[in-house]
């Protein structure tokens, strides 16, 4: 059976043209980068493009095309010029495009030889209220860290930052040395629960981990199978909805762990079962399948 063709922008990035994902995409559609002197059929083709450029397909959609915006990086579009088809956000989309992201530099090969000789790993790009918080109240000292929005880059060495895929950049010994990852995430203002890669880089790389979020953060990867530290970790601050107190208790247990180094087998197997996890690719791909392309085959 001949693959519906999915008609890009050349000069236009989109989740299709992804390096890790485009072969995914392949299996499904063939890609097809528009040429405007040739002629596509609309019963065989569909307009895909990138949520922040979208005026481009108007005038294919006048002329009868399917057309599919790719919003799942994006806040939510909602003023876009007329009626289309969106693919929205979704907390699936994140997790399993992180895995294959991951798996496609190599990362799922990595094995952690834990040497430790620092207190945590804590990770910081944009500046924002709550990260100004945690960098003043949570004691850095042998800790590996960075907040590049104050102008602080890693006190350690790092091997690779300046490549195509920076946000994912990955040193094996900011994980060998550490002890634990402080994970501050995007924020903590409750809201739908979609881990960004600064949470899944811990689970991916067998990190135990503290996590600097909204509220209810730890419990929902429980919910989706993930191990938690509750066994060295006093993780009652997750359930703590008042921001203040929650990043008190935070800083504890940070400082609680300094005493305690978390290389036990307890550790070690709750570590083991979240790489495992991380790293189901077929989870992953099934995701994709189920979620973005059988909707958009079936508006053919």
């Amino acid at each position: 059976m001949q693959k519906p063709k999915l008609l890009l922008l050349p000069d236009q990035w989109s989740n299709a043209r992804a390096h890790f994902l485009e072969p995914l995409y392949s299996e499904y559609f063939e890609l097809v980068l528009i040429d405007l002197t040739a002629t596509y059929n609309p019963r065989e083709c569909i307009v895909y493009s990138h949520c922040l450029d979208t005026n481009w397909t108007i005038p294919w959609r006048d002329r009868g095309f399917v057309v599919v915006i790719d919003n799942l990086w994006e806040e939510i579009q909602k003023n876009l010029p007329y009626d289309v088809h969106i693919i929205q956000p979704s907390r699936w989309f994140f997790r399993a495009n992180e895995s294959l992201w991951y798996t496609s530099l190599g990362y799922d090969q990595y094995q952690r030889n834990p040497v430790i000789t620092k207190t945590f790993l804590m990770l910081m790009n944009i500046r924002r209220d709550h990260r100004d918080q945690i960098w003043k109240q949570i004691d850095l000292t042998d800790s590996i860290y960075s907040y590049h929005g104050r102008g602080i880059k890693l006190n350690y060495t790092d091997k690779n930052t300046i490549d195509a895929d920076w946000q994912r950049a990955f040193n094996p010994d900011w994980y060998d040395l550490t002890n634990f990852s402080m994970v501050v995430e995007s924020t903590v203002v409750p809201e739908e629960l979609w881990h960004s890669e600064k949470t899944w880089k811990p689970i991916a790389f067998y990190h135990p981990f503290i996590l600097w979020g909204p509220a209810g953060y730890v419990q929902d990867l429980q919910e989706q199978g993930f191990a938690s530290f509750d066994h060295v970790i006093d993780e009652s601050y997750d359930s703590e909805p008042d921001h203040a107190r929650r990043l008190a208790m935070i800083v504890d247990q940070a400082r609680n762990l300094r005493t305690i180094q978390l290389t036990d087998s307890e550790t070690e197997k709750r570590t083991t079962h979240n790489h495992n996890l991380f790293f189901d690719i077929e989870w992953s791909r099934d995701q994709f399948r189920q979620h973005l392309f059988y909707p958009i085959l079936d508006l053919l």
